[in-house]
């Protein structure tokens, strides 16, 4: 949020920007070669400094995009990548409640666990991700970008410019 507070006056420094991603990197380092389980049982560390160590990273990536680092770019202006950005918000919303119905119907119909060993588990995310994702894109073509065509009516108006001649407590 430090970074979105000062990308609103302009770009972020690249010293505030490469202090983030290192910091990060440790953060998310030393869990990974001290902490190694954390990375798939999340525990302790990754709901406190893990969680720190990703948001600076995410934060740095975020100000390295407001300058024009041409790999970067490229990597960035990827359709896919461009389409997850449109659909994010629906995939934050509707992450949540597809888990929690997909492991209330592995849990009753199969008996399983919400603890899955690493060969069901990499099928099991994959298919939650590509719900997710779909789920999103049906409620944005649907529902979000038809809302999203009213903004054009709701823009704020300009207030009229003041004439030389009008005192400004008149304009109130």
């Amino acid at each position: 949020s430090a970074f979105a507070i000062r990308a609103s006056r302009g770009p972020i420094p690249m010293r505030w920007i490469s202090s983030a991603l290192a910091i990060g990197a440790l953060i998310i380092g030393y869990i990974g070669v001290f902490h190694r389980p954390e990375f798939t049982g999340t525990n302790w560390f990754m709901h406190t400094i893990g969680v720190t160590g990703f948001a600076l990273l995410s934060g740095g990536l975020i100000g390295l995009s407001q300058h024009r680092i041409q790999g970067l770019r490229r990597v960035l202006d990827m359709g896919w990548l461009r389409a997850t950005g449109k659909y994010s918000y629906g995939m934050y919303v509707y992450h949540l409640p597809l888990y929690v119905l997909i492991d209330h119907f592995l849990f009753r119909v199969f008996g399983m666990n919400a603890v899955l060993p690493l060969v069901y588990a990499l099928p099991y995310i994959a298919f939650l991700l590509a719900g997710t994702y779909l789920i999103a894109k049906l409620s944005f073509d649907l529902f979000e970008s038809k809302a999203l065509a009213w903004k054009k009516h709701f823009r704020p108006e300009a207030p009229a410019p003041r004439t030389i001649a009008e005192p400004a407590e008149a304009v109130r």
